[in-house]
């Protein structure tokens, strides 16, 4: 990507940025620190270096949503390494990912 490219995405069944989610909804995509607390993925996307992200919450649709804009700043982009934990087949898949320190 250019910098100053966009890119759009929406991830479905996640902890909400906004923190309007339901406490008790089975998330789909889980991540979680070193020390196992639930960490946001666009609190995530934030960490990474070279862009700029900004996230929609969507507490109203059938799961929680979040709508992705990421802006490519400079050539450096580093995105926070993170671990597999878990993965279960299905649209989307179940995954539990753990960030690296």
């Amino acid at each position: 990507m250019e910098i100053g490219g966009v890119f759009h995405t929406i991830v479905q069944n996640v902890h909400l940025e906004s923190a309007t989610d339901n406490p008790t909804t089975g998330y789909q995509t889980e991540l979680v620190d070193a020390g196992g607390r639930a960490v946001k993925v666009c609190s995530w996307l934030k960490k990474t270096t070279c862009v700029k992200v900004a996230c929609e919450s969507k507490s109203d649709w059938n799961s929680p949503t979040e709508l992705i804009n990421i802006r490519k700043a400079c050539s450096d982009v580093s995105v926070p390494r993170m671990n597999l934990l878990q993965y279960q087949a299905g649209n989307p898949p179940g995954r539990r990912f753990q960030l690296e320190p």
